[in-house]
């Protein structure tokens, strides 16, 4: 059913004093001219009661919302919209998603402000005279749903994942999604929404009110959702189903609701009021108030002002250059395509089948947890078995958690633990792809394990220790194949944290590195390839401002004092209440 009154079938254009002048948000492309190459397919269709032209993005592999395809999208939604024969626009991606959203890499050079910028093609496609419609596979983030919300409509696939994950880069959703979110699905869950950067299934988000239906999966499910995209078009021209322009919507909630809820949402995001890395998800509750407060010309122009403030801030370029950081720690020569170490990451996802982990402990259980949840069956081995009863019931705990809070049903949770077996011997450790040792730090007691998987342990078997500080070498010497052993050291907890350092000693081969790798991000974890030394690269960081920290203890600062410009700076931990 529909969630907002009917509109008027025949879509006319907005009024000109209730959206930005066009002047400021107008970008005009010859409509008859070519396509400009492959970055927006145009294609028309027939569909039984209406032609329809389909825009399909087109590049891979996240359809990213470059320069160019902004003036592709542009260029399609002005062809349809003058010719007559076509009767509405459906918007898709191509390959395995419906759109990642920006190009990062345009903010850096410049080209995310070329025209035509995001806002304007999001205008361009609500403002067309004829139904538009986006048909939502895989993955609609950031730009790309911003783009979705500026169509008339959205049928989502099942399966698909929608998110405007900007908060997570110190920005907001720059291309009107601050103003449209609350639009469709209220304040309290646009606020949620966009401070989060979580992601929303098409069910949560069709229970929102941001996508009109949801498309169920099983065969031909492209076909499916370009055939519920279209019935929208026809209902639309026939009068049975009403599409909504977004930006002419109004929030549901009354005034003084919409500023209790935004100064309570500031409350919980920054309880010391420190900001601390917060600017963002505090500009986000601003731009959404001005949504439900203002006129739509009117709250984007806020939106405008307040990205651009964001954009040049520290905390953005910070986690910007953390973005880019994170994908480029694992491009190194050894493992670049066709090299032997590129041939085995390759296959190295495939090391997940059959894992061994030495230590019941809480490292220990937290690296069971990480990879049962990827479909791993994995051998936990004790030296006791009160010990090792111990950690099973640690790890059944924190799966009770899942189950109790929703997040994983209790069949699941049987499946899952129905994955890992238990033994008291390292020789049951024969037949796994890969062992990670998670004992207590003593040497002589990683040596001796290690000699022990040397004869277990069948050839090609990954050894991997999760030593926070000690010798990589010194403990592979203990074997017979020093090129099979590497440090993968977890942080705790190990099942929630996203670092991993992977540590090469002097002859760890790069096939094993290539390989450890590739099963570090089957963990969806991050790795990063670090060299042996003392405390490696994490503990070496840790150790200095600890150190630092002591000594200002040391010279009678008092530890809120110490705790709270380091939380002002965006440590998340520390004494809540700063001032000495």
């Amino acid at each position: 059913p529909e969630r907002r009154p009917a509109r008027r079938a025949s879509l006319p254009r907005a009024k000109e004093d209730a959206r930005v002048p066009r002047q400021e948000h107008r970008t005009r492309i010859d409509p008859t001219a070519a396509m400009a190459g492959p970055a927006v397919r145009y294609t028309l269709r027939r569909f039984p009661a209406a032609q329809v032209a389909i825009l399909e993005l087109c590049n891979p592999p996240v359809n990213a919302l470059s320069k160019e395809i902004r003036e592709a999208l542009l260029q399609g939604v002005q062809r349809a919209d003058a010719d007559p024969d076509v009767r509405g626009v459906i918007v898709k991606g191509a390959g395995a998603g419906f759109s990642g959203g920006a190009d990062i890499s345009e903010f850096a050079s410049g080209r995310a402000l070329e025209a035509p910028v995001l806002p304007d093609v999001c205008d361009a496609l609500e403002d067309c005279s004829k139904p538009v419609v986006a048909a939502i596979h895989g993955n609609a983030m950031g730009g790309g749903l911003e783009v979705a919300m500026g169509c008339h409509a959205r049928v989502a696939a099942e399966g698909a994942t929608l998110s405007l994950p900007e908060v997570k880069l110190g920005i907001l959703p720059g291309a009107g999604g601050t103003q449209r979110l609350p639009r469709l699905v209220g304040v309290k869950h646009a606020i949620s929404v966009m401070t989060s950067g979580r992601p929303l299934g098409p069910a949560e988000a069709h229970d929102m009110g941001l996508v009109d239906e949801v498309v169920p999966a099983g065969g031909e499910l492209e076909e499916r959702l370009l055939e519920a995209a279209a019935s929208r078009i026809e209902g639309a021209l026939d009068g049975s189903l009403a599409l909504r322009r977004s930006s002419e919507l109004t929030c549901p909630e009354s005034e003084n609701t919409v500023t209790n809820t935004v100064a309570e949402a500031k409350r919980i995001l920054n309880p010391t009021g420190n900001m601390g890395g917060k600017e963002s998800a505090l500009a986000i509750c601003d731009a959404v108030a001005a949504a439900a407060t203002q006129p739509y010309a009117e709250g984007l122009r806020v939106e405008q002002r307040l990205i651009r403030e964001l954009a040049v801030s520290p905390t953005s370029l910070a986690l910007r250059h953390l973005f880019f950081a994170e994908r480029g720690v694992l491009k190194i020569p050894e493992l670049a395509p066709g090299t032997p170490g590129g041939a085995a990451a390759a296959d190295g996802a495939t090391l997940t089948r059959n894992v061994g982990v030495i230590g019941a402990g809480t490292m220990g259980g937290g690296i069971v947890i990480s990879f049962l949840n990827v479909g791993a069956n994995v051998t936990l081995v004790e030296a006791k078995d009160e010990a090792l009863q111990r950690g099973v019931a640690s790890i059944a705990k924190i799966y009770d958690r899942d189950v109790a809070r929703g997040r994983m049903t209790a069949e699941k949770k049987a499946e899952v633990l129905g994955r890992l077996n238990t033994s008291l011997s390292i020789a049951d450790l024969s037949d796994c792809d890969a062992v990670v040792e998670a004992v207590f730090e003593n040497m002589e007691v990683k040596q001796s394990i290690f000699a022990s998987l040397d004869k277990a342990c069948k050839p090609g078997a990954l050894l991997c220790t999760n030593t926070s500080t000690l010798d990589i070498d010194a403990i592979a010497n203990a074997t017979s194949r020093p090129g099979d052993v590497i440090g993968m050291h977890f942080f705790s907890p190990a099942n929630i944290m996203k670092l991993v350092e992977i540590v090469k000693g002097a002859n760890t081969s790069s096939e094993t590195t290539a390989r450890v790798a590739a099963m570090t991000k089957r963990l969806r974890k991050v790795g990063v390839v670090v060299g042996n030394c003392d405390g490696f690269v994490g503990n070496r960081m840790l150790a200095s401002y600890t150190d630092e920290a002591g000594i200002m203890l040391e010279e009678g600062l008092d530890p809120p004092a110490i705790d709270g410009p380091v939380r002002d700076f965006g440590m998340p931990m520390g004494n809540p209440n700063p001032k000495p």
